[in-house]
């Protein structure tokens, strides 16, 4: 995938393999981990943002998660080096849920209005190369 703001990144590791999957939003990353595909080693993946802020990476699990960005997705979430913002921090059980919960709503309309297309996403998505 290009990515097209660095702002908002994120990378998800499978420890097992070493594989590295890139995506331009955190909200994309965590729809197709824990939500569209059914990985076997979702628990023991590393998750990578960068920081809104530095651009520099951070461990998605520790980092500040802060609502109201404008991301690449729509999703809305930054992540921040711990103490490096003065916005109200997230943590990441909240970020994600809050994540799934946006992801959700956005294929349930996407089912609705080309149910075709969604279910050729689906399926290629979920192959790994």
């Amino acid at each position: 995938m290009k990515i097209k703001s660095k702002r908002y990144s994120a990378e998800v590791g499978n420890v097992k393999t070493g594989k590295v999957y890139k995506f331009d939003d955190i909200g994309c990353a965590v729809m197709w981990l824990y939500h569209d595909c059914h990985f076997g080693w979702k628990k023991s993946a590393k998750i990578w943002v960068t920081d809104a802020k530095t651009k520099k990476w951070l461990n998605a699990k520790t980092a500040c998660w802060v609502d109201g960005e404008i991301t690449p997705m729509h999703f809305g979430l930054g992540a921040y080096k711990k103490g490096e913002t003065n916005k109200k921090c997230l943590r990441w059980k909240t970020a994600k849920q809050l994540l799934l919960k946006r992801g959700i709503k956005k294929e349930n309309h996407m089912k609705k209005f080309m149910p075709k297309m969604w279910k050729m996403k689906v399926k290629k998505m979920c192959i790994l190369k």
